[in-house]
């Protein structure tokens, strides 16, 4: 009886209330820090791609196929380009260089921007990270994939992802108890039933109002 108590008290009704206030107030929260950080993000991403592939845009212009590869191989070997990926195909998708195996099977575009898991962890990772990048085609046919790791932004989302799934509880909850009253619900939980009511007319669906 102590619970049914508890269950129907004014108190309980308010804590409901204000899970619910609390939950549509960090909903609205977290999918605001979720735009404005990701747009962040990305737009930061996006610049220092589009820098890298222009440089070496430049030096495909400049040397030639050897000297792009060349440089590729210094941008890999610098640390300071740990998180950026790499890779030139010729026009039948051998590769040429980078640190990527192979051009990647899900990006079927040949110019613009792109995002795509890669096929397998990178160095100094232990999963297969997403991936943005920048897509070019050289008039000799070769392709250009310049790229960096996001995973910072995918894991960002999954928490986002987890939270939102939190607040959805919360407002199915709102929904299904909107008088923040205790009562039964078939197949999850049952209202407390009378004294003098059994169990098995309970079952039977003959309980007394």
């Amino acid at each position: 009886m102590l619970l049914a108590k508890t269950l129907t008290s004014s108190t309980f009704k308010l804590a409901l209330i204000a899970i619910g206030t609390f939950g549509v107030i960090a909903s609205a929260i977290f999918s605001y820090v979720y735009l404005s950080t990701s747009s962040y993000v990305r737009s930061r991403s996006d610049r220092a791609i589009m820098t890298e592939y222009l440089s070496l845009q430049g030096a495909y212009e400049r040397s030639g196929r050897d000297g792009l590869i060349a440089l590729i191989q210094q941008h890999i070997a610098d640390k300071s380009f740990a998180d950026n990926v790499y890779i030139l195909v010729d026009p039948s998708l051998v590769a040429l260089g980078g640190n990527l195996k192979a051009w990647p099977s899900t990006v079927k575009t040949t110019r613009g921007w792109t995002e795509f898991r890669a096929s397998e962890p990178l160095p100094n990772t232990t999963n297969r990270p997403l991936l943005r990048a920048m897509l070019g085609t050289f008039p000799s046919g070769d392709r250009l994939l310049v790229g960096m790791d996001i995973g910072d932004l995918d894991s960002f989302t999954d928490q986002m992802k987890l939270a939102v799934y939190f607040h959805r509880q919360v407002a199915w909850l709102q929904d299904r108890f909107p008088r923040a009253e205790f009562q039964a619900v078939p197949g999850l939980l049952c209202a407390p039933l009378p004294e003098r009511v059994s169990v098995q007319d309970a079952a039977r669906g003959t309980v007394p109002s």
